[in-house]
C-alpha cells in the first residue's frame, strides 16, 4: 500500500504536492525536494560560490516551502518559479551575511565542481548541474540575460530595466517566458536531471 502511495506522489503536479504539503503531508515535501534539489542546489552554489552553504540554503529553502505552503498562490507564478525565487532570496541573504563575515574570502573558496571527486554524487550533481546550465543557454540571449540578473546577480526587475535601459514591462515579459521556456526544456530532460 505504501508503494502506491508513493507512485501517486510521483505523479502528482507539482500545485497537488504543494496542497498536500500545506495539509502537512511529509512525503510530498520529500518528493518536490527530490524534483527540485539539483536545480535550487545549483542556484545557491552560483551565488555563493560554495558547496556546504549551498547545502544550507537548499534545507532553509525547503524548511520555507514547509512552513509557507500556505502562503503560495498561483499569482506568485508557477510552483517551479515560487521556490526560485525562495532560493534566490536565502542565496543572496546568506551571500550577504558571507560577504560581511569574510569579505574577500568568499571568492577563494572552491566550489564542488572545480574540485576532482570520485565521489558518485559529485559526478551525478556534475551531469545535473550541465543539463541546467545547456537549459540556459539553449533561451534566447534576451531572455537568458534577464534571468541571470536576477538569479545570479541579484537584481530586482526594476534594477535590470535601468540597468538594461529597457521598460520594465519589457523586462517582466523577458522573464515570464524565460521561465516558461526554461521549464518546458528541463520538463524534456526531467529524468535525466532528478536522475
Amino acid at each position: 500500500m505504501m508503494i502506491a502511495k508513493e507512485l501517486e506522489i510521483d505523479k502528482c503536479s507539482d500545485s497537488e504536492l504543494l496542497y498536500m504539503i500545506k495539509m502537512g503531508d511529509e512525503k510530498a515535501l520529500e518528493e518536490l525536494y527530490r524534483r527540485y534539489y539539483s536545480i535550487v542546489k545549483g542556484l545557491a552554489l552560483k551565488i555563493l560560490r560554495n558547496d556546504e552553504e549551498a547545502n544550507e540554503v537548499v534545507q532553509t529553502v525547503f524548511i520555507q516551502v514547509w512552513d509557507e505552503a500556505h502562503k503560495y498562490s498561483t499569482d506568485k507564478g508557477s510552483v517551479f518559479s515560487w521556490i526560485m525565487l525562495i532560493a534566490r532570496s536565502r542565496a543572496i541573504d546568506r551571500f550577504r551575511v558571507l560577504k560581511r563575515k569574510f569579505a574577500t574570502e568568499l571568492y577563494e573558496i572552491p566550489s564542488c565542481y572545480e574540485v576532482e571527486s570520485e565521489n558518485e554524487q559529485t559526478v551525478l550533481y556534475s551531469q545535473q548541474r550541465k543539463i541546467v546550465l545547456n537549459a540556459l543557454e539553449a533561451l534566447p540571449t534576451i531572455q537568458r540575460e534577464v534571468l541571470e540578473l536576477a538569479y545570479f546577480e541579484g537584481l530586482s526587475q526594476s534594477q535590470i530595466a535601468k540597468k538594461l535601459d529597457i521598460p520594465l514591462g519589457t523586462v517582466k515579459t523577458r522573464t515570464l517566458h524565460a521561465l516558461r521556456k526554461l521549464r518546458k526544456i528541463l520538463g524534456g530532460c526531467k529524468a535525466e536531471i532528478l536522475g
